[in-house]
C-alpha cells in the first residue's frame, strides 16, 4: 500500500530540491497564508480611507479621538519614510505628537510637532524645537545712587507649547542699584509664527549666586521691544527660576527620527546620531551627537538598544540617558541594502542584506534566509523587489512595484517563504499603532491588509514532488475543505466609506482609474495615462474582485477559479498533468488508471482554507489515510 496525506501546510524553501522538501513544504505558493497550519488565501484587501488624487502620500496615520470613537483623526504624510511618534510626556497638557516628513535616506528634513487640536482643526504644523536670539539684549542705567552691582541679562524665546530654548549671548553692565535699568533690543525672529513663539522670558544675575547662575525675571509678549526691570535680587531669588536651557539647541534637518524608552528622541543623517533630552523633544544638545564609521540607511529600537543599521555593518548604541550612550560595532559586515526593507519585530528588527533577510538583535545577527533560500537566490528573485516591508502576525511581509512581493514566517522551527502575485502597486506598508493592523497605501487610498471583513482572494499551493522507488499508480484522492468558513467581524469597520467588494459595478470609479496607473478603460493600452471616471460607450467598469482589476498585469500563476468553485486539484505524474478539476469537501475522486510513474505532485487552487489532502493506490485504501 502506498498512501500519502499532506496537512499542516508550509511555505516554500527555494533552496532545497523540490524532491527533498518536507512532506507538507511547498515547491511553490502563491498568496497564501499558512500561520495556522491549514491552507489558507490571503484575504482582499479593504478600503479604510481615501484621499484625492493630488497631492500624493506616501502613508498616513490614524489618531483615535477619545471625543469621537468611530472617527479618527488621520493625518497623511508625503514620504513613505515619515516618521511619527505621541510626545513621550507623561500626562501632556498639549497631547502633542512629533514627527519627520519629506525625509527618507539621503534627504533630511525639519521634525515637526502638533497638539492634537490643532491636528484636528486643520491647523498648521509647528516646527520642532526653539530657536536662540541672534544678538544680545541691550541694556541701559540711568540714575540711581548708593551701590553700585554689576548684573549680566539674557534672554529666550518661548513657543505656544510653553517649550523654552537656549538663550542669547548675555550682556554685562555696571550701575547704581537702586538706578533704571532699561532692557531692549529684544530681536523678533521673522518665523516666530511658524515656529509658534509667542513669548520671550528674562533672565540677569543676582549678587551672591553661586557661579554665572540666571534667573529668571519675567516674561512677556515675543512684540514687547522695552522692559524696565525695577525687581531687588531678593525678589528675583524668590521667583527662583534658574535657567535651564543654556544647551538646549534645536534639532537639526534628520532623516529619520526613533524613540528611545526613556523618553527621548535619535535622529540621523549621514553618518551622524543626535539625541534630545529627556521629555524634551525640542531640545537636542550638541555635546550628545555620535558618528559611526558608515552612511546610516535607518535604525530601530530594541529594548535600551538603538540599533543603527549602515552601508556596511549594523552599530549597537545603549544607554539609558542620552549623555552617556555608548557604542558597538559588529565585525561581521552585513550591509542594509535599503530603508524600504526594515521592519521592527519583538524578536528584533529585520532588514535585507546581500546574503539574505537579517534578524538583528542587541545579542547578534542572523540570517533567518540561510537555510531556505540561499544567497544567489535571495539576490536574484527577492532582495531587489522589496519596496516596503512590515511585521504583520508574526510574519515579515514584504511588496514590490511590480505587483509582487512575499511573506516570511515560520511554522515552530521551520522558516517558509511564500510569494504574493497579481498585487496592486503598494507604495507603502505599515502597522497601524493603536490596532496592529497591517496598512497599505495604493495609489491614494489606505487599506487594510488581509482584512477579516473581505473575501478570501484565490490562492495556489504545489506540493514537494513525491518520489518512489518503483513506478505507482496513485487511483483516487480526497480533499477536507472548510466550505462553511465565514468572514470574521467585530474589528473596526467605517461607516463612511464602502468596502471594497461593495464598489458600484457600473462606473465610474474614479478611485480606480488612479488608483495604481493603469488604465482602466476597455481596450486602452496598459500603463496608459487613466481617464479619469469615464467609459467609452458601450463599456462598463470591470466587475472582477481584487487582485484581478481590469488592466493589471497578470502574473504566473493566473489565480482565477469560477464564482461556483471553491477549489482546484491538478495532479502531476512524472511531471504531466494526469487529473485536473474542481472538487467539493471529503469526496473521493478516482484518478486515471493504465499507467504509472515514480513522480507525482500536486497543486492546490482555493479560496476557502484546507486542511488536508490524502491520496492512495486505490478507494479503499483511501479511507485510511
Amino acid at each position: 500500500m502506498v498512501a500519502l496525506r499532506i496537512e499542516g501546510f508550509a511555505g516554500m524553501a527555494p533552496l532545497i530540491s523540490r524532491r527533498l522538501l518536507a512532506t507538507n513544504m511547498a515547491e511553490t505558493a502563491f498568496n497564501t497564508n499558512l500561520r495556522n497550519g491549514e491552507l489558507r488565501s490571503i484575504r482582499q484587501p479593504r478600503k479604510i480611507k481615501e484621499y484625492p488624487i493630488s497631492p500624493l502620500y506616501g502613508w498616513a496615520v490614524r489618531v483615535p479621538d477619545p471625543a469621537a470613537p468611530l472617527t479618527p483623526v488621520w493625518i497623511p504624510f508625503t514620504s513613505k519614510y515619515a516618521d511619527f511618534f505621541p510626545n513621550p510626556l507623561t500626562n501632556d497638557a498639549y497631547d502633542r505628537y512629533v514627527w519627520v516628513d519629506n525625509n527618507g535616506p539621503g534627504l533630511a528634513a525639519y521634525p515637526v510637532q502638533n497638539s492634537f487640536l490643532r491636528i484636528k482643526t486643520a491647523q498648521p504644523t509647528i516646527q520642532l524645537g526653539v530657536p536662540a536670539p541672534t544678538g544680545a539684549p541691550t541694556v541701559t542705567v540711568t540714575g540711581g545712587s548708593n551701590i553700585t552691582v554689576t548684573r549680566s541679562y539674557v534672554y529666550t524665546y518661548v513657543n505656544i507649547f510653553d517649550e523654552e530654548g537656549a538663550p542669547s549671548d548675555p550682556v554685562t553692565v555696571t550701575g547704581h542699584l537702586n538706578g533704571t535699568w532699561t532692557v531692549t533690543g529684544f530681536i523678533n525672529p521673522v518665523n516666530a509664527a511658524t515656529r509658534g513663539l509667542n513669548r520671550i522670558r528674562l533672565y540677569r544675575t543676582i549678587s551672591g549666586s553661586i557661579g554665572t547662575q540666571f534667573f529668571r525675571v519675567t516674561e512677556f509678549a515675543i512684540s514687547t521691544t522695552t522692559y524696565v526691570d525695577s525687581l531687588a535680587d531678593s525678589a528675583v531669588a524668590q521667583i527662583g527660576v534658574v535657567l535651564g536651557s543654556t544647551t538646549w539647541a534645536e534639532p537639526l534637518q534628520m532623516e529619520g527620527l526613533a524613540l528611545m524608552p526613556n523618553g527621548f528622541f535619535a535622529g540621523w543623517k549621514g553618518r551622524n546620531l543626535y539625541f534630545s533630552e529627556p521629555y524634551r523633544p525640542w531640545a537636542w544638545p550638541a555635546e550628545y551627537t555620535l558618528s559611526v564609521d558608515h552612511p546610516i540607511v535607518d535604525c530601530g529600537v530594541i529594548g535600551q538598544t538603538l540599533i543603527v543599521l549602515t552601508t556596511v555593518a549594523p552599530v549597537f548604541v545603549t544607554g539609558v540617558t542620552p549623555s552617556a550612550m555608548s557604542m558597538a560595532k559588529l565585525t561581521q559586515a552585513e550591509p542594509c541594502l535599503s530603508a524600504n526593507s526594515v521592519a521592527a519585530s519583538p524578536e528584533g528588527l529585520y532588514f535585507a542584506s546581500t546574503n539574505g533577510l537579517m534578524l538583528v538583535t542587541p545579542q547578534g545577527l542572523i540570517s533567518v534566509t540561510r537555510n531556505i533560500i540561499g544567497r544567489e537566490i535571495w539576490q536574484r528573485d527577492y532582495a531587489p523587489y522589496i519596496e516596503d516591508s512590515v511585521i504583520y502576525d508574526g510574519q515579515y511581509l514584504a511588496t514590490g512595484n511590480a505587483g509582487n512581493g512575499f511573506l516570511f514566517g515560520a511554522l515552530g522551527d521551520q522558516p517558509y517563504i511564500a510569494k504574493l502575485v497579481n498585487l496592486p502597486t503598494v507604495t507603502s506598508t505599515w502597522t497601524d499603532p493603536y490596532t496592529s493592523e497591517a496598512h497599505l497605501m495604493l495609489g491614494n487610498d489606505v487599506y487594510e491588509w488581509d482584512s477579516p471583513h473581505t473575501e478570501f482572494a484565490v490562492s495556489e499551493w504545489t506540493s514537494k514532488e513525491f518520489q518512489y522507488q518503483k513506478p505507482i499508480n496513485l487511483g483516487a484522492f480526497s480533499v477536507s475543505l472548510d466550505s462553511a468558513y465565514e468572514i470574521q467581524t467585530g474589528q473596526y469597520v467605517p461607516t463612511s466609506v464602502p468596502a471594497f467588494d461593495t464598489l458600484p459595478t457600473g462606473g465610474p470609479w474614479p478611485e480606480l482609474t488612479s488608483l495604481i496607473g493603469y488604465n482602466q478603460i476597455n481596450g486602452a493600452a496598459i500603463n496608459a495615462v487613466p481617464a479619469f471616471g469615464s467609459y467609452p460607450p458601450g463599456n462598463t467598469a470591470p466587475v472582477q474582485a481584487w487582485p484581478y482589476w481590469y488592466g493589471i498585469v497578470q502574473d504566473v500563476p493566473e489565480l482565477t477559479l469560477p464564482n461556483d468553485a471553491e477549489c482546484e486539484i491538478t495532479v502531476l505524474a512524472n511531471g504531466v498533468v494526469v487529473w485536473q478539476g474542481y472538487v467539493e469537501d471529503g469526496v473521493a475522486y478516482r484518478l486515471p488508471s493504465g499507467y504509472k510513474a515514480e513522480r507525482w505532485q500536486f497543486k492546490i487552487k482555493t479560496r476557502v482554507p484546507v486542511y488536508n489532502l490524502q491520496v492512495a493506490e486505490t478507494s479503499k485504501e483511501l479511507a485510511v489515510v
